[in-house]
Protein backbone atom coordinates (compact mmCIF):
# COMPACT_ATOMS: atom_id res chain seq x y z
CA UNK A 1 0.00 0.00 0.00
CA UNK A 2 2.64 2.27 0.80
CA UNK A 3 4.45 1.25 -2.25
CA UNK A 4 1.42 2.15 -4.66
CA UNK A 5 1.64 5.72 -2.51
CA UNK A 6 4.98 6.52 -3.54
CA UNK A 7 4.14 5.52 -6.98
CA UNK A 8 1.31 7.64 -7.34
CA UNK A 9 3.01 10.67 -5.63
CA UNK A 10 5.53 10.46 -8.64
CA UNK A 11 3.50 10.30 -10.94
CA UNK A 12 1.44 12.69 -10.20
CA UNK A 13 4.97 14.87 -9.57
CA UNK A 14 6.18 13.89 -12.89
CA UNK A 15 4.58 16.30 -15.52
CA UNK A 16 5.97 18.98 -12.88
CA UNK A 17 8.99 17.70 -12.76
CA UNK A 18 9.46 17.15 -16.74
CA UNK A 19 7.80 21.02 -17.10
CA UNK A 20 10.58 22.22 -14.97
CA UNK A 21 12.90 20.61 -16.62
CA UNK A 22 12.14 21.88 -20.04
CA UNK A 23 11.10 25.34 -19.13
CA UNK A 24 12.87 27.48 -21.63
CA UNK A 25 15.58 29.87 -20.26
CA UNK A 26 14.29 33.40 -19.31
CA UNK A 27 14.86 36.21 -22.10
CA UNK A 28 17.33 38.71 -21.44
CA UNK A 29 16.32 42.10 -21.88
CA UNK A 30 19.25 44.24 -23.09
CA UNK A 31 19.26 47.90 -23.56
CA UNK A 32 22.22 48.64 -25.34
CA UNK A 33 23.37 52.36 -27.14
CA UNK A 34 23.88 53.12 -30.61
CA UNK A 35 26.19 55.96 -32.91
CA UNK A 36 25.31 57.69 -35.36
CA UNK A 37 28.89 55.97 -37.32
CA UNK A 38 27.71 52.59 -36.66
CA UNK A 39 30.90 51.88 -34.53
CA UNK A 40 28.12 50.06 -32.24
CA UNK A 41 27.54 47.29 -34.71
CA UNK A 42 30.49 45.45 -33.83
CA UNK A 43 29.88 45.19 -29.93
CA UNK A 44 25.79 44.37 -30.58
CA UNK A 45 26.71 41.63 -33.17
CA UNK A 46 29.45 39.96 -31.15
CA UNK A 47 27.06 39.81 -28.33
CA UNK A 48 24.02 38.67 -29.58
CA UNK A 49 25.61 35.51 -31.89
CA UNK A 50 27.86 34.83 -28.58
CA UNK A 51 24.23 34.60 -26.70
CA UNK A 52 22.80 33.10 -29.69
CA UNK A 53 25.22 30.31 -29.77
CA UNK A 54 24.17 28.96 -26.45
CA UNK A 55 20.72 28.73 -27.10
CA UNK A 56 19.81 32.04 -25.01
CA UNK A 57 17.23 34.29 -25.93
CA UNK A 58 17.53 38.32 -26.19
CA UNK A 59 15.13 41.22 -26.32
CA UNK A 60 16.75 44.03 -27.55
CA UNK A 61 15.97 47.58 -27.28
CA UNK A 62 17.98 49.87 -28.69
CA UNK A 63 19.03 54.06 -27.72
CA UNK A 64 19.88 56.29 -30.10
CA UNK A 65 23.06 58.16 -30.33
CA UNK A 66 23.65 60.45 -27.18
CA UNK A 67 26.95 62.06 -25.25
CA UNK A 68 29.39 59.82 -23.48
CA UNK A 69 28.27 61.84 -20.00
CA UNK A 70 24.62 60.59 -20.94
CA UNK A 71 25.60 56.93 -21.92
CA UNK A 72 27.48 57.19 -18.10
CA UNK A 73 24.24 58.09 -16.60
CA UNK A 74 21.88 55.77 -18.37
CA UNK A 75 24.36 53.12 -17.25
CA UNK A 76 24.47 54.26 -13.63
CA UNK A 77 20.80 54.63 -13.75
CA UNK A 78 20.16 50.84 -15.21
CA UNK A 79 18.23 52.94 -18.47
CA UNK A 80 20.89 50.76 -20.61
CA UNK A 81 21.63 47.14 -19.51
CA UNK A 82 26.00 47.26 -20.24
CA UNK A 83 27.93 49.15 -22.16
CA UNK A 84 31.47 48.47 -23.89
CA UNK A 85 34.57 50.37 -22.58
CA UNK A 86 38.03 50.26 -21.88
CA UNK A 87 39.07 47.85 -18.73
CA UNK A 88 40.35 50.52 -15.88
CA UNK A 89 39.99 49.92 -12.00
CA UNK A 90 37.82 52.35 -11.25
CA UNK A 91 35.28 50.86 -13.77
CA UNK A 92 35.88 47.33 -12.04
CA UNK A 93 34.54 49.13 -9.27
CA UNK A 94 31.35 51.47 -10.06
CA UNK A 95 30.04 48.30 -12.38
CA UNK A 96 30.11 44.87 -12.97
CA UNK A 97 32.70 43.97 -15.35
CA UNK A 98 32.48 40.86 -17.33
CA UNK A 99 36.21 39.53 -17.92
CA UNK A 100 36.53 38.93 -21.47
CA UNK A 101 38.43 41.37 -23.75
CA UNK A 102 36.16 42.10 -26.92
CA UNK A 103 38.67 43.10 -29.29
CA UNK A 104 41.60 41.31 -29.03
CA UNK A 105 43.55 43.93 -28.28
CA UNK A 106 42.94 46.15 -30.95
CA UNK A 107 41.48 48.69 -28.95
CA UNK A 108 44.78 49.44 -26.98
CA UNK A 109 45.66 50.93 -30.46
CA UNK A 110 46.17 55.02 -30.71
CA UNK A 111 46.00 56.05 -34.14
CA UNK A 112 46.22 60.14 -34.65
CA UNK A 113 44.25 62.88 -36.30
CA UNK A 114 45.56 65.56 -37.20
CA UNK A 115 44.98 68.74 -39.58
CA UNK A 116 45.52 68.08 -42.88
CA UNK A 117 49.03 68.89 -44.25
CA UNK A 118 50.71 68.77 -40.43
CA UNK A 119 51.74 64.70 -41.05
CA UNK A 120 55.94 66.28 -41.81
CA UNK A 121 55.86 67.12 -37.94
CA UNK A 122 55.64 62.99 -37.18
CA UNK A 123 58.04 61.73 -40.43
CA UNK A 124 60.77 60.88 -39.05
CA UNK A 125 59.71 59.86 -35.29
CA UNK A 126 60.94 56.89 -34.37
CA UNK A 127 60.60 56.07 -30.62
CA UNK A 128 58.57 57.69 -27.76
CA UNK A 129 61.45 59.59 -26.39
CA UNK A 130 61.64 60.96 -30.30
CA UNK A 131 57.32 61.68 -29.62
CA UNK A 132 57.86 63.06 -26.53
CA UNK A 133 60.39 65.99 -27.22
CA UNK A 134 57.66 67.35 -29.74
CA UNK A 135 56.60 70.27 -29.28
CA UNK A 136 52.41 68.72 -29.27
CA UNK A 137 49.68 68.95 -27.54
CA UNK A 138 46.92 65.73 -27.37
CA UNK A 139 43.69 66.14 -27.02
CA UNK A 140 41.89 63.91 -24.18
CA UNK A 141 38.84 63.64 -21.89
CA UNK A 142 39.16 64.61 -18.71
CA UNK A 143 37.98 61.43 -17.47
CA UNK A 144 39.35 59.38 -20.42
CA UNK A 145 41.65 56.70 -18.89
CA UNK A 146 43.85 57.34 -22.26
CA UNK A 147 44.38 60.65 -20.54
CA UNK A 148 46.13 58.67 -17.58
CA UNK A 149 48.07 56.74 -19.45
CA UNK A 150 49.42 60.16 -21.58
CA UNK A 151 49.92 61.41 -17.80
CA UNK A 152 52.04 58.37 -16.62
CA UNK A 153 54.02 58.76 -20.14
CA UNK A 154 54.94 62.25 -20.10
CA UNK A 155 53.38 63.02 -22.54
CA UNK A 156 51.56 66.42 -23.03
CA UNK A 157 47.57 67.16 -23.86
CA UNK A 158 44.90 69.10 -22.95
CA UNK A 159 42.22 67.83 -21.00
CA UNK A 160 38.58 67.89 -22.80
CA UNK A 161 35.40 68.67 -20.29
CA UNK A 162 31.95 68.43 -21.70
CA UNK A 163 31.24 66.95 -24.97
CA UNK A 164 34.40 65.78 -26.37
CA UNK A 165 32.80 66.17 -30.06
CA UNK A 166 33.42 69.34 -30.00
CA UNK A 167 37.27 69.24 -30.26
CA UNK A 168 37.19 68.51 -34.17
CA UNK A 169 36.96 72.14 -35.15
CA UNK A 170 39.65 74.09 -32.89
CA UNK A 171 41.62 70.51 -33.74
CA UNK A 172 41.56 71.81 -37.42
CA UNK A 173 42.24 75.41 -37.10
CA UNK A 174 45.78 74.29 -35.99
CA UNK A 175 45.83 77.44 -32.93
CA UNK A 176 43.84 76.35 -30.68
CA UNK A 177 46.07 74.76 -27.72
CA UNK A 178 45.85 71.52 -29.22
CA UNK A 179 47.83 69.47 -32.03
CA UNK A 180 46.21 65.92 -32.07
CA UNK A 181 43.58 63.76 -31.41
CA UNK A 182 44.54 60.20 -30.34
CA UNK A 183 41.75 57.48 -31.74
CA UNK A 184 40.90 53.94 -31.71
CA UNK A 185 41.36 52.16 -34.57
CA UNK A 186 37.63 51.30 -34.80
CA UNK A 187 36.74 54.83 -34.58
CA UNK A 188 38.87 57.10 -36.64
CA UNK A 189 38.37 56.49 -40.56
CA UNK A 190 35.02 57.36 -39.97
CA UNK A 191 35.87 60.37 -38.43
CA UNK A 192 38.29 61.29 -40.85
CA UNK A 193 35.98 60.75 -43.24
CA UNK A 194 33.42 62.95 -41.38
CA UNK A 195 35.83 65.96 -40.95
CA UNK A 196 37.65 66.23 -44.33
CA UNK A 197 40.00 69.21 -42.99
CA UNK A 198 41.74 66.68 -40.97
CA UNK A 199 43.77 63.47 -41.82
CA UNK A 200 45.35 60.50 -40.10
CA UNK A 201 48.70 60.25 -39.48
CA UNK A 202 49.98 57.67 -41.37
CA UNK A 203 53.59 56.78 -39.63
CA UNK A 204 52.66 55.54 -35.90
CA UNK A 205 50.70 53.76 -34.20
CA UNK A 206 51.14 54.25 -30.07
CA UNK A 207 49.82 51.05 -27.85
CA UNK A 208 48.83 49.86 -24.67
CA UNK A 209 47.91 46.75 -23.54
CA UNK A 210 43.98 47.38 -22.39
CA UNK A 211 40.99 46.34 -24.05
CA UNK A 212 37.32 46.71 -24.27
CA UNK A 213 35.23 44.54 -21.75
CA UNK A 214 31.28 44.63 -21.03
CA UNK A 215 30.18 47.00 -17.90
CA UNK A 216 27.10 45.64 -16.55
CA UNK A 217 24.35 48.18 -14.97
CA UNK A 218 23.90 47.02 -11.21
CA UNK A 219 19.81 46.13 -11.94
CA UNK A 220 21.51 43.02 -14.63
CA UNK A 221 23.94 42.07 -12.41
CA UNK A 222 22.12 38.51 -12.79
CA UNK A 223 23.53 38.58 -16.47
CA UNK A 224 26.93 38.32 -15.63
CA UNK A 225 27.11 34.42 -15.73
CA UNK A 226 25.52 33.68 -18.59
CA UNK A 227 27.02 36.79 -21.16
CA UNK A 228 29.92 35.86 -19.77
CA UNK A 229 29.74 32.06 -20.77
CA UNK A 230 28.17 32.69 -24.47
CA UNK A 231 31.62 35.11 -25.03
CA UNK A 232 34.11 32.99 -23.70
CA UNK A 233 32.26 30.46 -26.29
CA UNK A 234 32.95 32.90 -28.91
CA UNK A 235 36.72 33.31 -27.81
CA UNK A 236 37.32 29.78 -28.47
CA UNK A 237 35.35 28.69 -31.07
CA UNK A 238 36.50 31.75 -33.69
CA UNK A 239 33.55 33.62 -33.49
CA UNK A 240 34.99 36.69 -32.13
CA UNK A 241 37.42 36.67 -34.54
CA UNK A 242 35.04 36.43 -37.19
CA UNK A 243 33.08 39.20 -36.27
CA UNK A 244 36.66 41.39 -36.01
CA UNK A 245 37.71 40.65 -39.08
CA UNK A 246 34.02 41.22 -40.73
CA UNK A 247 33.71 44.48 -39.17
CA UNK A 248 37.27 45.74 -39.07
CA UNK A 249 39.52 43.67 -41.29
CA UNK A 250 39.28 46.30 -43.54
CA UNK A 251 39.96 48.72 -41.57
CA UNK A 252 43.24 47.36 -40.13
CA UNK A 253 44.20 46.58 -43.59
CA UNK A 254 43.60 50.22 -45.00
CA UNK A 255 45.69 51.69 -41.88
CA UNK A 256 47.97 49.42 -42.57
CA UNK A 257 48.94 48.64 -38.79
CA UNK A 258 51.42 45.94 -39.38
CA UNK A 259 53.81 48.27 -41.04
CA UNK A 260 53.47 51.44 -39.05
CA UNK A 261 56.30 52.64 -36.20
CA UNK A 262 54.80 50.57 -33.12
CA UNK A 263 55.40 53.52 -29.93
CA UNK A 264 54.43 51.43 -26.97
CA UNK A 265 53.00 53.15 -23.77
CA UNK A 266 52.89 51.94 -19.85
CA UNK A 267 49.98 51.38 -18.50
CA UNK A 268 48.79 52.50 -15.28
Amino acid sequence: MAFRGLMLCYILLLPYSLAFATSPKPVLQLHLMSFNNDNHLYFHELLISSLKAINQSVSITIYPETPQTRIIKYLNEGRISLHWMLQTPTRDTLYTPIRVNLTGGLIGTRLLLIPKGKAYIYQNINSLGEFRQLPVVGALGKSWYDAEVWKANALNYNPLEGDWRQVYKPLALGNRGVDYFPRGVNEILNEAAEHPDLMIEPRLALIYHRDFIFYLAKPYISYKDVIEKALKKAERSGLQAKLLNKHWGHTTRTLKLNSRVHLYLETP
